[in-house]
């Protein structure tokens, strides 16, 4: 990979990072521990394919 390509690809993750950090502090989404932030995204990516917001109760079912 180019350095211009790794620099191309930090930032779309990065932003990437950024939209669903901030969809998470909207809806009051947990992100306390590396396990809450790794079960927020999943949620995240689960309802955007379902097309609706994820809620603390679907986040708590991922985690059992």
């Amino acid at each position: 990979m180019t350095p211009e390509t790794h620099q191309q690809l930090d930032s779309h993750v990065r932003a990437i990072a950024q939209i669903l950090y901030d969809d998470a502090q909207a809806n009051g989404l947990p992100l306390d521990s590396l396990e809450d932030i790794e079960h927020t995204v999943r949620a995240q990516l689960q309802s955007d394919r379902q097309g609706s917001a994820p809620t603390k109760s679907s986040i708590i079912l991922l985690h059992h």
